[in-house]
């Protein structure tokens, strides 16, 4: 269990470098798509997932997106899920 929280922590750590570097990058290719945004301010969280993983089927380089699904398991309380996501998106 202890590996599995340093390991949790070592992908949150890896999560806040990737977003810094690729945030403009991600601003400057696509805005989030409204539709999942809307999901997440009512929290309709698994909608939310659906919604920005329909898009990266099509757009598997959106890192934005990869980080957004992470950060939404990491809510649910998915942990593994969250580390899991946040190695894709590196």
């Amino acid at each position: 269990m202890a590996q599995v929280k340093s390991q949790v922590y070592l992908s949150f750590a890896v999560f806040l470098l990737i977003f810094h570097i690729s945030l403009a990058q991600s601003i400057a290719q696509s805005p989030l798509p409204p539709e999942g945004l809307k999901a997440e301010m009512a929290e309709e969280w698994e909608k939310a997932i659906e919604v920005y993983r329909s898009i990266l089927k099509q757009e598997p380089d959106r890192i934005d997106l990869w980080l957004r699904i992470s950060d939404i398991e990491a809510r649910l309380g998915n942990l593994q899920e969250a580390a899991a996501t946040l190695k894709v998106a590196a």
